[in-house]
């Protein structure tokens, strides 16, 4: 279970139908104002965007810790959000900042009931906020369902190292995880090695704090204290900075915040941040691939979510493409583009059969990995800027299929190519993250970079 909350608030003026746009356009405005005002080292970053479904999502920062207020049909609007990888006092913070915006608006927010309360280890309270904060305040308890949090988490990922996997992420919402790096659990402040991860089972305060970067509790209507904007400056590093010159207003923006927490934080404060590059890459034109040793997932190749099923492994320095009106998600660097797109199966047919795909295939290019096919060829792409090799490729399994399409200089980069194309995966049933903490691959337009 992943700790967060849902929120319910009778609508402010409701109509036939519910909410209008305008109030909920209203409230998110509102908080996202708050948010900045409280931080103001991140507000460049505070954004707000309407989703396709009608509900408004407000990134306060690229960590995957977003804020969604969902309107219902004929009923109220419901906040949720997922702070379990981030800590109790970012927890704490949000209840405050919904609590302003409430009184600011006229509402008046109850527990909304969506809690797991089947989830007998963390012995989850039937409650739309899972740890219990927003009914009873109590800061101590709060910190003990994030310290209980850490010790299920660490049990689960030393399960899944002794199954053959190496890096764990710290919770589905995690927004980007590094393909490699040993047995280790990916967090919003660094990689944890096992050693560290097995001593966290003991749900020691000191242990868990390893695993957040926000774990004191602000001040009503403050935001975070010294040390934990220079934990908030690290995880934006870790995350979302792909340490090469900015090739866009939201990278440097990023680079920005991550500049101003750590002068908040105090001069002598940035640890192992390495300042003295960061200030360079701001001052840099010509992006170039990011040396490998630092802080940063994005130095090295990462596992990106398509969707809520398919993953691909690409470098973590590409810079990320506006999804087009198709759909079709893409990622460019120098010479090398990457396009994807999910295809949802027809459930009214039968599901295919890999193996018997990969006998009738015809392509140059064939092969089996797992229960999914794969086949491919290569062709001549002619675009503006002359001819270049194009990849194109088809993955199928039983549960779905992807296209893909790989712009690249030659041969050389040939093996790059397919193990790009190899490392397109839909996740098996059983790991399939909780569809109400994911955090989108479609964002709306004014959150994406």
């Amino acid at each position: 279970m992943t700790l967060g909350f849902d929120l319910t608030a009778d609508p402010v003026r409701k109509g036939l139908f519910g909410y209008r746009p305008q109030d909920t356009a209203r409230i998110a405005a509102t908080i996202a104002g708050l948010c900045a005002e409280d931080i103001p080292e991140i507000a460049p970053l505070v954004t707000t965007g309407r989703q396709a479904d009608g509900t408004w999502r407000i990134s306060i920062m690229p960590i995957g810790a977003d804020l969604v207020l969902a309107p219902e049909h004929g009923k109220g609007l419901t906040a949720s959000a997922a702070t379990g990888h981030v800590g109790p006092g970012y927890h704490a913070w949000l209840i405050d900042i919904l609590d302003r915006a409430a009184q600011a608006h006229g509402l008046k927010w109850v527990d909304s009931g969506a809690g797991d309360a089947s989830d007998e280890t963390l012995a989850a309270p039937p409650s739309g906020d899972r740890t219990g904060y927003f009914a009873d305040r109590d800061l101590e308890q709060l910190r003990f369902r994030f310290r209980e949090h850490v010790a299920v988490e660490a049990g689960t990922a030393v399960a899944e190292w002794d199954n053959g996997d190496d890096v764990v992420p710290f919770g589905t919402a995690m927004p980007v995880v590094p393909a490699e790096g040993g047995q280790c659990i990916a967090t919003l402040r660094g990689p944890i090695p096992r050693v560290a991860a097995e001593c966290a089972r003991s749900g020691s305060d000191e242990d868990a704090q390893l695993f957040y970067p926000w774990w004191e509790m602000p001040m009503p209507g403050r935001g975070p204290d010294k040390p934990t904007c220079l934990n908030l400056a690290e995880a934006l590093l870790w995350v979302a900075f792909p340490w090469r010159a900015p090739l866009s207003p939201r990278e440097k923006a990023v680079a920005e915040a991550a500049r101003a927490l750590l002068t908040r934080a105090g001069p002598g404060e940035a640890g192992e941040i390495p300042v003295d590059e960061l200030e360079t890459l701001m001052l840099t034109e010509t992006p170039t691939q990011p040396r490998a040793e630092g802080i940063g997932y994005l130095r090295g190749t990462v596992t990106r979510a398509l969707d809520e099923s398919w993953r691909i492994r690409l470098p973590g320095w590409f810079r990320r493409l506006p999804v087009d009106e198709n759909g079709i998600q893409g990622w460019w660097f120098e010479d090398r583009e990457v396009h994807v797109l999910p295809i949802p199966l027809d459930r009214s047919a039968p599901s295919p059969d890999p193996k018997a795909l990969l006998a009738a295939s015809e392509s140059e290019i064939a092969f089996l990995q797992g229960d999914t096919f794969y086949e491919g060829r290569i062709s001549m792409h002619h675009g503006p800027s002359g001819a270049a090799p194009e990849f194109t490729g088809l993955a199928v399994c039983p549960r779905g299929k992807a296209r893909i399409w790989i712009l690249f200089p030659g041969s050389d980069a040939s093996e790059w190519v397919l193990r790009t194309f190899g490392s397109l995966r839909m996740l098996a049933p059983a790991d399939l993250p909780d569809l109400a903490t994911l955090i989108p691959a479609t964002h709306a337009q004014g959150i994406r970079a």
